[in-house]
């Protein structure tokens, strides 16, 4: 908790961690000298300031060279006139997940890159039937582009198959897999074409990422 001089008030960090302050900060000292490395003056866009001038929580995230990135929520406190007396702060490291967030964005380029570059169509669905992905070769194949199906019904589907279809996604949320299958599949401009279909039920799944490594 810090006033408006960035006085540090009130503290609850344990002592024994120390990964983000020294294991010993004084109350009563300003925030900007206890803070690694330690300086004489406020920082630059210093988020405690800006919740007293805008008395709004303000969310930041700041990268320093020991602990690596910082999340720091500050919110104001205010008094019995409605003024803002006090910012409570609250400080959490989340490089771990900024890790994790750069490896996934690297998977799901390398992914997107050879789902682009495949010779073959790859056509993915969501639960709705809807399209997420139609990669060139799909467009190439069907004549569909991408961006009139995406987000769209499945279009392929001739009239008499549509049961059909319905049984095999059933048999997907059963993690029942099709492994080449053949089926009857409709062009853009309505001709029927033989296609030989791969289709693995795709789980999404999104794993919490447990960030909460600085102070609660």
């Amino acid at each position: 908790m810090l006033d408006k001089d960035l006085t540090i008030i009130y503290r609850n960090w344990p002592e024994t961690q120390g990964n983000i302050l020294p294991q010993k900060v004084p109350r009563q000292k300003h925030c900007y000298a206890a803070y690694p490395p330690g300086q004489e003056l406020p920082c630059n866009e210093c988020h405690v300031l800006e919740v007293f001038s805008t008395n709004s929580p303000v969310v930041r995230e700041k990268r320093t060279t020991k602990e690596g990135c910082l999340e720091i929520l500050a919110y104001p406190l205010v008094d019995d006139a409605g003024k803002v007396s006090m910012v409570l702060e609250n400080i959490r490291n989340i490089e771990k997940c900024k890790k994790v967030e750069k490896s996934l964005k690297e998977v799901d380029q390398m992914l997107n890159a050879a789902i682009q570059a495949s010779p073959l169509p790859i056509i993915v669905l969501d639960n709705d039937e809807k399209v997420m992905i139609w990669n060139p070769a799909a467009e190439r194949i069907f004549e569909w582009e991408a961006e009139d199906v995406v987000g769209q019904r499945y279009p392929l589907l001739p009239d008499e198959h549509k049961e059909e279809f319905s049984a095999f996604s059933r048999g997907l949320k059963e993690d029942i897999a099709l492994n080449g299958v053949e089926l009857m599949r409709r062009k853009i401009d309505g001709t029927i074409i033989p296609i030989r279909c791969y289709i693995p039920p795709l789980c999404l799944t999104r794993k919490k990422c447990n960030c909460n490594d600085g102070y609660p």
